[in-house]
C-alpha cells in the first residue's frame, strides 16, 4: 500500500516526558526521526530541563500510548538517565543521586495506580492524558507504562535556605520496532513522579508536545546499471565500478565478466571479449534502511593490464560491456539506453605516468552501513 505525501503513514509523538519530577519544566529537545520504514528500529531521545520548586523524593513513571499491534510492552526499551542532580545537591543531600543507564521496568497496566482513587494504571493514564487525536482513527490502541526502580531527591534550595536557581536535566532514550503494518495514528508519551502518583493537586505531570513522525514502506531507489566508484580517475589508474544486473539481459546470472574496447593514442584498437577469471566481477551486497539487501557486482580494473599494453602505449578512449560465462548474453548499455563509454578526468593523457592506486576493498566484500548487519553475498 502506497501513500501520497499527504496520506503517508503518520505517527506523531506526543512528547510528554518532561514531568519527570515536577511540572515546572521545559523540553530541552526531542530528537526524533521524521521518517522511518516498516520493520525499522526507531530511536527517540528526549532531554528535559527541570526547574524544581520544592523539596521531594522522586521516581519516574513513563507511559506511551500506541497501537496494540506494536506490542510496546515487549517491543520497546527505555533507558533513563539524569545528568546533574548529584553535582548540584549531592554534597548537601546524599539522597540526591544521579540515575545512570537504568532500563525502565514495564508496569502491569491492570494493577492499581498510585494515588489514583483506586483506578488501574490503564484507567489513570487514559483519564489524565487521554487519546490525543486518535479517537476517530479506528485503531485499537493502549497506554503502556514503565517505571524507574531508583529513587532520587530534588530540591530548589541549598542549606541555609539559599535558592540555587539551576535546572536539572533528565533523558529518556526510547527504542522500538516500527512493525510490519502500515499505521496512521498519534503516538502519545506521558510521565509523572511515582512518589506523588496521580494526585492532581500536585500536578507533577508532563506538558504535551506533538512531533510529526512518518512511517512508510521503503522503496529502494533504482540503481544505475553502471556506477563508477571514484568520481575522478584516468585510464592509467586503478579504478572501480559497480554493475547492477537488474532489468538487464544478465539479471539472475551468477557470473558476470567485463569486456572492453580500448582505442589507443596511435589509433590502434584493442578488444578484450573473453570471460576469463581476471575480468570476472565480484558479487557484493548493500544493506538498506529497512534491513533488506541490494545485490550487485563490483570490479576494479587497471586498463593497461586489462588490455596488455606495452610500455608507452596509452588509452585515448575506452568502452566496456558485460557478458555472462558463455558469452551468450551481453549488456552494452544502461537500462535507459546509454552506452558504457568511460570518460577519464579531463587533462593531458600524458599527465599520469604511474598508476594512482586507491584503497581497493577486498573483492567479494559487503558494504555495510554503520548500523548494518551481516548478510550473505549472493554468488
Amino acid at each position: 500500500m502506497k501513500f501520497s505525501r499527504l496520506h503517508k503513514i503518520l505517527f506523531v509523538a506526543v512528547g510528554i516526558i518532561a514531568g519527570v519530577f515536577i511540572a515546572c519544566n521545559e523540553w530541552d529537545y526531542i530528537d526524533q526521526p521524521e521518517t522511518v520504514y516498516l520493520n525499522e528500529d526507531v530511536k527517540v531521545t528526549a532531554r528535559i530541563r527541570i526547574e524544581p520548586s520544592t523539596n521531594y523524593d522522586s521516581r519516574l513513571i513513563f507511559g506511551i500510548y500506541a497501537p496494540k499491534s506494536l506490542d510496546l510492552k515487549n517491543n520497546a526499551t527505555l533507558i533513563f538517565n539524569t545528568e546533574n542532580i548529584a553535582a548540584i545537591l549531592g554534597a548537601d543531600y546524599p539522597q540526591a543521586i544521579d540515575i545512570k543507564n537504568e532500563t525502565l521496568t514495564p508496569i502491569d497496566m491492570a494493577s492499581a495506580a498510585p494515588d489514583a482513587g483506586g483506578k488501574t494504571y490503564a484507567e489513570a493514564f487514559m483519564e489524565q492524558f487521554g487519546v490525543g487525536e486518535n479517537a476517530s482513527l479506528g485503531i485499537e490502541m493502549e497506554w503502556v507504562a514503565w517505571e524507574s526502580k531508583i529513587q532520587t531527591y530534588i530540591s530548589d534550595k541549598l542549606p541555609g535556605d539559599v535558592a540555587h536557581n539551576q535546572h536539572f536535566f533528565a533523558t529518556v532514550d526510547i527504542t522500538f520496532n516500527a512493525g510490519p503494518e502500515e499505521l496512521e495514528c498519534y503516538l502519545g508519551y506521558a510521565s509523572l513522579n511515582a512518589v506523588k502518583g496521580f494526585n492532581s493537586s500536585d500536578e507533577q505531570f508532563s506538558p504535551q508536545m506533538f512531533k510529526r513522525f512518518v512511517v512508510d514502506t521503503y522503496e529502494a531507489p533504482a540503481l544505475p546499471t553502471l556506477t563508477m566508484v571514484q568520481s575522478v580517475y584516468r585510464f592509467g589508474d586503478i579504478f572501480g565500478m559497480e554493475f547492477s544486473d537488474t532489468a538487464t539481459a544478465l539479471e539472475g546470472e551468477s557470473e558476470i565478466y567485463i569486456c572492453g574496447r580500448a582505442t589507443l593514442t596511435t589509433g590502434e584498437v584493442i578488444e578484450v571479449t573473453e570471460a576469463v577469471d581476471a575480468n570476472r566481477l565480484q558479487p557484493i551486497s548493500r544493506r538498506l534502511p529497512n534491513g533488506e539487501y541490494q545485490y550487485l557486482f563490483e570490479k576494479y580494473i587497471y586498463p593497461p593490464f586489462m588490455f596488455n599494453l606495452a610500455d608507452g602505449q596509452k588509452i585515448d578512449a575506452l568502452t566496456i560491456w558485460f557478458i555472462n560465462a558463455d558469452g551468450s548474453k551481453v549488456v552494452t548499455e544502461s537500462y535507459d539506453g546509454v552506452a558504457f563509454v568511460l570518460e577519464q578526468t579531463p587533462g593531458s593523457i600524458h599527465d599520469v605516468e604511474e598508476p594512482v592506486e586507491p584503497e581497493v576493498p577486498e573483492e567479494g566484500g559487503e558494504e555495510t552501513p554503520e548500523e548494518g548487519g551481516d548478510a550473505p553475498v549472493e554468488a
